[in-house]
C-alpha cells in the first residue's frame, strides 16, 4: 500500500506535518522544534548522530503548512516520542510535554496492564 496523505495537527500554535507512506507515518520535526523553540539544526544534527534514530529517519517531501512542496527530516510515529524525551532544553514548554510523555507511558506501562491481566 502506497498511500501518501499530508496531515496537520496543532500543538502550541504550530501546525505539525504527518505523512503516512507505505504504512509508516512520518512526522516533521521541524515544526515540532518550533513548537518547543529549541534550535532544529542542533536537532538535526543530534539525529544525525544517534545511529538509531538515523536508522529511523527520513527525509521526506511534504506538504508543508503555506502549501510548498520541501524536503524535511522525519522520524516515524511510534519513535516520535523517543526523540522528544531526548531533547536537552530549559524551555517550560517541552518540559510540560515531557511530563505529559511519561504519564502517558506510566498509565500504558506493561506493568500495568499485567497487573489488570491478574486481577
Amino acid at each position: 500500500m502506497n498511500e501518501k496523505i499530508d496531515k496537520f495537527l496543532e500543538f502550541n500554535g504550530k501546525r505539525l506535518i504527518m505523512l503516512a507512506r507505505n504504512g509508516t507515518s512520518w512526522i516533521a520535526i521541524k515544526p515540532i522544534c518550533e513548537a518547543l523553540e529549541v534550535d532544529y539544526a542542533s536537532q538535526v544534527k543530534k539525529i544525525e548522530e544517534c545511529d538509531f534514530f538515523t536508522e529511523h529517519s527520513s527525509y521526506q517531501t511534504m506538504v508543508d503548512t503555506d502549501g510548498k512542496l520541501l524536503k524535511m527530516i522525519c522520524l516515524p510515529e511510534y519513535i516520535i516520542v523517543d526523540w522528544i524525551l531526548k531533547i536537552e532544553s530549559n524551555n517550560p514548554k517541552l518540559a510540560d510535554l515531557k511530563s505529559e510523555c511519561y504519564q502517558v507511558i506510566n498509565d500504558h506501562s506493561i506493568l500495568r496492564l499485567l497487573a489488570r491481566k491478574c486481577n
